[in-house]
């Protein structure tokens, strides 16, 4: 009887230090993660972010009883960037503002009142021409 009795003691002895070896060894991956790579899963997750992106619903044309155009439809593009994703962004604005011909002013002054959201797009240019379009992708590093 004495026997099984220290053959249990000696189960729950093992047991409970190796309980407390894999819970040590939890708390060690759990501080490393959180502590030790905290800049790096800060860095992954702000690329990693979810952006809404607004579409527009096309519209049909208006005309009035008579068969006169009121409203129609033409294609236009807005220029974005993402401050996240460019490495110079005063330097890229210059050179999207000598492309569209708008003064880069106002988009750096959305720039600085911003810069804590770099997930979100500025609008550099709105109603851009196509071929205008055409070149900046062309462009686009």
């Amino acid at each position: 009887m004495e026997l099984l009795s220290q053959n249990k003691d000696k189960r729950s002895k093992i047991f409970f230090y190796l309980f407390f070896i894999v819970l040590f060894v939890f708390v060690l991956r759990l501080y490393y993660l959180q502590v030790v790579k905290a800049a790096y899963y800060k860095k992954v997750s702000e690329k990693n972010c979810i952006r809404p992106v607004s579409l527009i619903s096309p519209r049909g044309l208006i005309s009035d009883r008579n068969g006169k155009m009121l409203v129609s439809n033409f294609p236009s593009y807005t220029l974005l960037i993402m401050p996240g994703e460019v490495e110079n962004l005063e330097r890229t604005i210059k050179q999207l503002s000598f492309f569209t011909g708008v003064e880069g002013t106002d988009p750096i002054e959305k720039i600085k009142k911003s810069c804590s959201y770099t997930y979100q797009p500025i609008r550099v240019a709105r109603y851009v021409d196509f071929p205008t379009l055409c070149v900046v992708e062309e462009r686009n590093e």
